[in-house]
This record gives structure tokens, sequence and C-alpha cells, in this order.
């Protein structure tokens, strides 16, 4: 029986050696739901992550949200941006927003949860926006939230006074993700 030698030439061998040399961490975060309940029914939050600093995937997302009437909040992460809004939307509200949304985005985000727990390297500050049309509900208890969050951030959330202001249960969930150290 012949003996089988297995050897790597060039950058595909640096690549492979590099690959099988990395570690990685399992780490666990504290993640925000996208659901509520509200009169009985299922509303719904929109949270965009975009991966990515690229300014025109950021202005495209937020052409998006702005088309679709909401407020938002941008915030500044390592890696990129998410977007964040107040406003509770119905399921097919909701489905058509992300998926024209994800039209734009090169990850896989489902949209469900937004990671809650800051990384080193995000930001502190969020930038609001407000592009409120129609007859929308604004969740109070998410806009306490992000306040608490966000110790820069102003009191800067002003809405028309026809906008309807409501409490709301926000749900968190703890999930894991790989991470590559």
């Amino acid at each position: 029986m012949e003996k089988m030698e297995y050897r790597t030439k060039g950058v595909c061998g640096r690549l492979l050696t590099s690959f099988f040399d990395m570690k990685i961490q399992l780490k666990s975060y504290l993640g925000l739901l996208c659901h509520t309940i509200y009169k009985s029914q299922v509303k719904y939050f929109i949270f965009v992550d975009i991966d990515t600093k690229d300014k025109e995937v950021l202005r495209a997302v937020i052409q998006e949200v702005a088309r679709a009437g909401l407020s938002f909040w941008i915030l500044e992460t390592k890696k990129g941006y998410h977007v964040i809004s107040p406003n509770m939307l119905d399921i097919l509200e909701w489905h058509r927003l992300k998926t024209s949304i994800s039209k734009f985005l090169e990850n896989y985000y489902v949209f469900y949860v937004i990671r809650w727990i800051t990384k080193p390297g995000d930001r502190y500050i969020g930038y609001w926006s407000e592009w409120l049309s129609g007859e929308p509900i604004i969740s109070k208890s998410m806009i306490r939230l992000m306040k608490k969050r966000f110790k820069t951030c102003r009191d800067i959330y002003y809405f028309r006074s026809d906008v309807k202001r409501v409490d709301s249960t926000l749900n968190f969930n703890r999930y894991e993700h790989h991470e590559i150290i």
C-alpha cells in the first residue's frame, strides 16, 4: 500500500493553514425581538443590520424606510449600521418593507432580532429621523428604552399631535453567535 502525502503550495496552502489555525468562540448576546402585542394583535418593528460602512447601502435602506413613512434611529456599529424604527407595523407592512430592504443587504439578516448589547467599536450615539405619514402608532416603550441605552441621545422625539403613542411590551432574547478571534 502506498503512503499518501498531502502538500499545499503557494497561496492556497497559506489560506488553508491560516483557516485551520483560527480560533472560533461562541459568544452570547442579548437581542430585542421584532414583535410586540398591541390590542390583542401582533405588531412588528423594523430592524435592519447593515454589515458594511458603504454609505450608498445606508442611503438605499434609509430611502426605503422613509418611503414607508416611518421614524427611525441610525446607530453606527463596528462593521456598519443598525436602523431601528419604533413604529408598530402589521405583518403585511413589515414583510413588504423587509423584502424591499433585503435587496440592498449582502448579509442574510432575517429582521427578527437586533443585538442590544454593545460591542467594542459600537458608537453610543443614535441619529433620529422622522418621516411619518398616514396614521402611525409609535411605541413609547421603545423610545424610553432607546433613551436609556444612548445616554448622549437628547430628547429629540417630536411627533405630530395626531401620532398615537402607546405602551407596548418589548421582548428580549439571548442568542449565541460564532465569532472568529
